[in-house]
């Protein structure tokens, strides 16, 4: 480009850049207006960066702006600029240099359009999710004192009839008045169960560097009602500490060694082993039993909630303590596995380290 403002002609291209204009077209030609607009897209006047352009080269050795093709299109090109001087140092004229990124920059809009999509639909689902927790907190509510109270009545008019009346009664109408009362206390337990398991959904975690071991011997207290009367030997090996919320994983020991002392019941010894696996890589816990067992091919039912494979007259359950496990290991990052053999004992894995698996597998 050269004349009396350099950057205003348009002397030589040795191959035109823009499709349909030729170079006979294009010589002597003002480049605004030609090649590129006199005011660009968002209103600037592109040709006040072409006078800057010529003015000092050096200040703008890489520049992007729009152009024109002869379609009146306006593609997007990047320029690297560079001065041609005489070998006196006269100005002889500005070597430019273009790169049509127009697609580039499309792509980059859209993206920037995706991202402001995705980032609305992120806003819509979190404001989804607290509706949905809010309404899960009502829910709550009720389950917790409107069903309750129905059910402490049923219990408490079942206990005055047997206890008060029970003369007047039948040894069949006791019978049955028994049960409707074992039903309500059971149905009592499974309320508890599943407002448990809604909360180790919603609340938060509150993580700590914690000895499991010493969790592992409060639950041994805890359920000590469950040993009376039974010869229960309970080995504690290795525990290594770990990072967790304390009052979770008790719940994960309570569920799992409460299990293993449901299920031992029918040993004339029951032995209760509590340790440990570590591979250097990761620990792996585990709550092993020499309980009844079941058939491993239904092991991938056992964590869901109200999946039972034993019957409730020979062992009582709600089905949901699994399920809790469950839950409270994949919130730490974690997962549980288990391994059974029938009238062999049962084995639970878990593990509280980030990982992309789930679901119920063999950890060991």
């Amino acid at each position: 480009m050269v004349g009396g403002d350099p950057g205003l002609v348009i002397e030589y291209l040795a191959e035109p850049p823009y499709p349909g204009i030729g170079p006979g077209e294009l010589l002597e030609r003002n480049a605004v207006g030609t090649i590129v607009p006199e005011v660009n897209s968002d209103g600037d006047r592109t040709g006040d960066l072409v006078h800057r352009i010529c003015r000092d080269p050096s200040t703008y050795t890489i520049n992007q702006n729009e152009n024109l093709r002869k379609d009146g299109s306006r593609p997007f090109i990047t320029w690297t600029n560079r001065a041609i001087v005489g070998e006196d140092g006269t100005p002889l004229g500005i070597l430019c240099v273009g790169n049509d990124i127009t697609r580039l920059r499309d792509a980059e809009e859209e993206n920037h359009r995706l991202y402001a999509e995705l980032e609305e639909r992120v806003r819509q689902r979190t404001e989804d999710l607290r509706l949905a927790n809010s309404e899960l907190e009502s829910f709550t509510y009720t389950v917790s004192h409107d069903l309750r109270s129905p059910l402490r009545a049923i219990y408490g008019y079942t206990y005055i009839l047997l206890q008060e009346h029970q003369s007047d009664l039948s040894g069949l109408a006791q019978r049955y008045l028994d049960l409707i009362s074992q039903n309500a206390r059971r149905m009592a337990r499974l309320i508890d169960d599943l407002l448990n398991f809604s909360r180790t959904g919603r609340q938060a975690l509150n993580l700590h560097e914690l000895e499991p071991s010493v969790l592992v011997i409060e639950v041994i207290d805890d359920l000590s009602g469950e040993q009376r009367d039974r010869q229960v030997e309970i080995t504690i090996g290795d525990l290594p500490p770990c990072r967790a919320d304390p009052a979770m994983l008790k719940q994960v020991y309570s569920n799992l060694i409460g299990n293993a002392l449901k299920f031992t019941r029918t040993r004339e010894t029951a032995r209760i082993e509590i340790g440990s696996l570590d591979d250097g890589e990761e620990v792996v816990y585990y709550v092993r039993d020499n309980g009844v067992g079941f058939d491993q091919r239904y092991a991938h039912t056992l964590l869901q909630v109200f999946h039972r494979l034993h019957d409730t007259r020979e062992y009582e359950g709600t089905g949901v303590g699994l399920a809790i496990v469950q839950r409270i290991t994949e919130r730490h990052g974690g997962r549980v596995g288990v391994e059974s053999v029938p009238d062999r004992g049962t084995t639970f894995y878990f593990k509280l380290s980030p990982d992309d698996g789930n679901g119920t597998e063999h950890l060991g």
